[in-house]
């Protein structure tokens, strides 16, 4: 169902642009970070930072002179976040199962903003965003009484059906607010910084990392002249 839903809102965003008498379009690209979240058997949270770039398509349609609807689709791809799980033998005190889980890495996000320009070329910005996660594999690197093994899994549900976690609630589609800021230069060139924060995240991330935030410094290109984006 994710995958239906996340084709059928690609289309509507693109093809509804048609409806509007002023618009503009560019290409954005930088660099992103985002947070991971994972639980220990004694739900104690633990978090990585996890580092990457984004590349993907800008649409801008101008309400009036100041206020602006901007639709974007990013591509992101990032590190692969790897989470370690450690069981220790009570009564030697030596490891018995070290096992190493990374999660896919490719991954796309819409967001949907409305924007504002102040004064003094400065944009800002703040609206919801909605990724799907479709790229990548989770692999299971595990050290059993010194013996290594590697196994792949093609998806996170046949991961989970295997795990000794099988309460992970991992879900690939998630949905979240965001804000940011950007400073115009010239008539075509945007550098902004974008924080997001996940709304749906799973309550049960045992062994498989959840995306619950992300930081991202970005650099966006117009075509045209674009006079309305930049009349101050």
């Amino acid at each position: 169902m994710n995958k239906h839903f996340f084709s059928v809102l690609v289309v509507v965003l693109f093809t509804t642009s048609q409806a509007w008498a002023q618009f503009s379009f560019g290409v954005r690209t930088g660099l992103h970070r985002y947070e991971t979240r994972t639980g220990s058997k004694n739900s104690q949270n633990f978090n990585d930072k996890i580092n990457g770039f984004q590349v993907g398509a800008v649409t801008n349609y101008n309400v009036n002179d100041r206020f602006f609807i901007e639709q974007e689709i990013l591509f992101v791809k990032a590190g692969v976040a790897k989470k370690e799980d450690l069981q220790i033998d009570s009564s030697t005190g030596l490891p018995i199962n070290r096992t190493y889980v990374e999660n896919p890495d490719k991954y796309v996000k819409i967001p949907i903003r409305v924007l504002y320009k102040t004064g003094n070329k400065l944009i800002l910005q703040a609206g919801v965003y909605f990724g799907y996660e479709f790229g990548g594999k989770f692999e299971e690197e595990a050290t059993v009484n010194g013996t290594k093994q590697i196994t792949t899994y093609k998806s996170p549900k046949e991961f989970i059906e295997n795990s000794r976690f099988p309460n992970d609630t991992y879900k690939e589609f998630d949905w979240g607010l965001g804000a940011g800021i950007a400073r115009q230069f010239g008539n075509n060139i945007q550098i902004g910084i974008d924080f997001s924060r996940r709304v749906n995240s799973p309550k049960q991330a045992y062994l498989i990392p959840c995306r619950v935030g992300s930081f991202s410094l970005t650099a966006t290109y117009m075509f045209g002249k674009n006079k309305n984006l930049a009349r101050f």
